[in-house]
Parts: C-alpha cells; sequence; structure tokens
C-alpha cells in the first residue's frame, strides 16, 4: 500500500468500503486502477499518455481548434474502453505528476483537495479559448502541450464516464 492508497481510504471513509478509481496520466500511458478501499481489483492501460497525445495530435502551440477535435475524438474512443471496470459510486482520485499539475492549475488547494467536473471543464474551455487565438486565456496555465493533453485527457475520463468531481491526495504528486 502507498501513500495514495492510504489517502484514498481516510479520505472517503470509516463508514464502509470507499470504492475508488485511481487515474495516472503519465507521458506515454494512463493507468486506471479500480477497487475498494487499498485493494486494487482492476487496472487498465489506455494508450493515452500526455506526451504520447500532444505527439499525434497537435502540430502546433497552442494546438489549432481541429487538432483538439481529433484529439477528443481519439481519446473518447480509448476511454471508452474503462467503462467496464468502473464500480458504480467510485471516487475518483488524482496519482501522478501531471494530474497534480492539473489541480495546482485548476486552483485545488490542499485544504480542498478535491476538482468539480465545472472546474475541469472551466480550465478546459480556456486551454480551448486559447487554441481559438485569445492569448490571454492561458494565462497562468502551464506552457506546452502536454498539459494541454493531461487536460483533455482528463476531462473526457470524467465526462464519458460520469464522474462528478476528482480528489487530489494531499501527500501525492
Amino acid at each position: 500500500m502507498n501513500a495514495t492508497d492510504d489517502d484514498a481510504s481516510a479520505r472517503f471513509g470509516a463508514a464502509g468500503p470507499a470504492r475508488f478509481t485511481r487515474i495516472d496520466i503519465d507521458t506515454r500511458h494512463t493507468r486506471v486502477t479500480t477497487g475498494i478501499d487499498s485493494a486494487p481489483d482492476a487496472t487498465l492501460n489506455p494508450v493515452l499518455g500526455s506526451l504520447a497525445t500532444a505527439e499525434r495530435f497537435f502540430k502546433h502551440e497552442p494546438p489549432a481548434p481541429h487538432e483538439l477535435e481529433s484529439a477528443i475524438d481519439a481519446v473518447e474512443d480509448e476511454v471508452m474502453r474503462a467503462r467496464w471496470m468502473i464500480p458504480p459510486g467510485s471516487a475518483l482520485v488524482a496519482a501522478g505528476a501531471a494530474l497534480h499539475e492539473f489541480g495546482r492549475a485548476a486552483g485545488v488547494t490542499e485544504a480542498e483537495g478535491v476538482a468539480t467536473i465545472e472546474a475541469v471543464e472551466r480550465l478546459f474551455q480556456r486551454l480551448a479559448s486559447a487554441s481559438l487565438g485569445d492569448p490571454m486565456a492561458r494565462r497562468g496555465l502551464p506552457t506546452g502541450n502536454r498539459f494541454v493533453a493531461t487536460a483533455l485527457i482528463l476531462r473526457e475520463f470524467m465526462h464519458h464516464l460520469g464522474f462528478t468531481s476528482i480528489t487530489f491526495p494531499e501527500r501525492a504528486g
């Protein structure tokens, strides 16, 4: 058991088993692990890494609108492969440096530790506005298309798999 497992168990309850889905977006793959309490029971590694997605779809920085649309279509298809493994009532938990960078950019504080789907959508909309030519849209956000890819993957994952929030464990990242 690692620190992320401990944090997920502590956050989601002493009042019975806590179902979790942990997502870690690295450069080449996204690791999705589900389980109850700290015991994982299923893992999937979709080919959706931040760098892999950025290299495959984004030829411009920021990505052009058609590049974002192509990436969204492909990521959506890959995310849907994980649908079978998501337990009902599962809490989404972030793991890894890329998502913790995203959490900081989305304004997640250690005290809260949670970002809603609305906060994820707002940040992604800023990135989409930048792709349409708004130079102020990315102000204060991390640079580079890997960050855009991370935001896109998380947004599609939450949207299509029905997650309303994501928790960022305090000691991770």
